[in-house]
């Protein structure tokens, strides 16, 4: 059981951190409300109690805890100095940690993690005449992003692409459960149908971005595809139940690896210190101080408090050690042709990548 979702616009970061890791959102102070968690928040509950309520309201959006655990959700009701929110928790909460009301811009930290989030995909089909009572559902559950792609190039879009997901189940023909629920009534199949808030922002355009590579701005860059392998493997053990799906996906090595089309420069003086495209490919990062690659910045920014940027190393330093290299060319050919500009396709290789992104939306599920 495996999936693929190829070349949809990124309208907003919701799909990134499921083929790396985790997501941390915080926003800004609105100063209307602050106090500190009443127990421990266990990832997936969607209530919790607080010390004091006061300053919250419904349609508030509240922030749990700082740092790399802060989550955002949307407040649907308060009861004395209970919360409960739209969306289950991702992260665990230690008792006492703060919590306050903010307000946009929010921004959105995604980081490597081992263990890859759990996915779950529902597909709903309907007949030629799209009756509803006819509709049936396949529910695929237990999966993982094995690999992802983003790409762009000129004149076009920032897309992405979920190039295998293996499931570890599924369920056919399934009541629709996503439903719109009321404090304690969280599962009730009666209730109403949620309305889908679809997002209204528009793509990451390629002429919105910037790349820099070691120190350099590359302002004619073509185009650029990033790799990201997870290299997950199914696993069957020994089990009692007749089906022959898999018992657990575990994650292998994560490989990261990027493509780009960049037209050379025009000539200029090159002197000792300057650093280029074929000098980085000539000197494999042997800097006499220890082998260190080059950092790599991709920003798109769509206008004020929003932008996407990603960034090689994670730390935005590459260093010589472990973890702390960055980004290597493996090959940079140039044909001897009559296209103008003379252009380079090159393959780079680096060890880890750190996403940040700034937007409007508060939750990110």
């Amino acid at each position: 059981l495996s999936g693929t979702l190829s070349n949809f616009e990124l309208l907003n970061g919701y799909p990134l951190r499921f083929p790396i890791g985790t997501v941390s959102t915080t926003g800004a102070d609105s100063g209307a409300g602050g106090s500190t968690v009443d127990g421990i928040i266990y990832a997936g509950q969607y209530e919790f109690d607080i010390t004091s309520a006061s300053g919250y309201v419904a349609d508030d959006y509240i922030q749990v805890d700082v740092g790399a655990l802060a989550e955002v959700r949307k407040i649907v009701a308060v009861s004395s100095n209970n919360i409960f929110v739209d969306y289950p928790f991702l992260l665990d909460h230690a008792d006492d940690v703060a919590c306050n009301e903010v307000v946009a811009p929010y921004i959105h930290t995604i980081t490597e993690a081992v263990e890859l989030p759990g996915i779950s995909w529902q597909i709903n089909n309907k007949d030629s005449s799209e009756t509803a009572t006819n509709d049936w559902l396949r529910r695929y559950y237990g999966g993982k992003i094995g690999q992802a792609t983003l790409t762009a190039e000129e004149g076009g879009t920032l897309r992405m692409s979920w190039e295998s997901a293996p499931f570890l189940n599924m369920d056919h023909n399934q009541y629709d459960d996503t439903v719109q629920t009321a404090p304690g009534n969280k599962f009730d199949a009666t209730s109403l149908a949620v309305t889908v808030e679809r997002p209204s922002t528009e793509p990451y355009y390629f002429s919105q971005g910037s790349i820099s590579m070691f120190g350099v701005e590359f302002a004619r860059v073509a185009n650029f595809t990033i790799n990201i392998n997870n290299n997950l493997e199914p696993r069957y053990f020994i089990s009692s139940t007749a089906e022959r799906t898999p018992s657990a996906i575990f994650e292998g090595r994560r490989e990261y690896s990027m493509t780009a089309t960049i037209v050379l420069p025009d000539s200029l003086a090159s002197t000792a210190t300057t650093r280029t495209l074929f000098k980085e490919l000539l000197a494999e990062g042997d800097y006499a101080a220890g082998f260190t690659g080059f950092d790599i910045d991709l920003v798109f920014t769509r206008g004020a408090n929003d932008t996407l940027t990603i960034t090689v190393p994670s730390d935005g330093t590459s260093a010589a050690g472990g973890n702390e290299q960055g980004a290597f060319i493996r090959s940079a050919n140039t044909s001897v042709s009559t296209e103008n500009p003379a252009s380079t396709e090159v393959d780079i290789l680096f060890r880890d990548l750190s996403i940040v992104v700034k937007d409007s939306e508060p939750v990110y599920p």
